[in-house]
């Protein structure tokens, strides 16, 4: 197995294959997968559900799932060799692709990316208000850095430029109910969970879909 390699990626990207020779599995192949997010994010739990359900068991597989901070670290893991396979956004596959000649194969994806620009100050809603505001991600040029580079352009400004971030892995929701930042790229699962928890309204200052449509996440 360890001649084939995987990237999943997520959203509406795939689980992709690294590779070269696919031969059949056997019985309890040991396979890896890493997920992004410490703790994990909410599109790793179909990975955690096939596990516990037996799904990998049944296919011939013993599975170690395994979290990285993002999925662009998960990604680079599949790379070296550390793990099998990886649930990983598109841009910075893409890039690994046309950059490295390396030769992956998609597998898995989701139908619909539904990243949004989350404050937790009413009066700050707008594109422009971030100029100079720190604004929540999960790593350097990672998923969510990237769909905030996707929303921002609709007002000509740009990550680590204009718009200072912060890596916070997928602790943003929480940075953003502890006062610690006002912006924050976020899931829409997210939104209940920072209301309940901060006793505020989230207000939606853009959404991927309305942004920029047809985004490859």
């Amino acid at each position: 197995m360890k001649a084939t390699r995987t990237l999943m990626l997520f959203a509406t990207a795939a689980l992709v294959a690294l590779g070269a020779a696919n031969g059949p599995v056997n019985a309890a192949d040991k396979f890896s997968i890493a997920v992004p997010g410490v703790p994990p994010v909410f599109s790793t739990v179909m990975i955690y559900v096939a596990k516990e359900g037996g799904f990998y068991k049944k296919h011939g597989l013993d599975v170690t799932i395994r979290p990285f901070r993002s999925g662009v670290a998960a990604a680079k893991a599949v790379l070296s060799g550390a793990v099998d396979a990886s649930l990983s956004p598109t841009a910075p596959v893409a890039r690994m692709v046309s950059n490295a000649g390396v030769p992956l194969v998609a597998l898995q994806g989701m139908e619909k990316p539904d990243w949004f620009l989350g404050s937790m100050d009413p009066m700050k809603n707008k594109c422009t208000d971030l100029k100079g505001q720190a604004v929540g991600v999960d790593s350097p040029r990672g998923a969510r850095w990237i769909q905030l580079q996707n929303m921002s352009r609709s007002c000509k400004l740009f990550p680590d430029r204009q718009i200072p971030t912060v890596n916070l892995s997928s602790n943003v929701g929480a940075a953003m109910v502890a006062g610690q930042i006002n912006f924050g790229v976020l899931h829409l699962d997210d939104i209940p969970v920072i209301e309940r928890e901060s006793g505020k309204k989230l207000t939606v200052v853009m959404e991927i879909e309305k942004t920029a449509p047809g985004t490859h996440y």
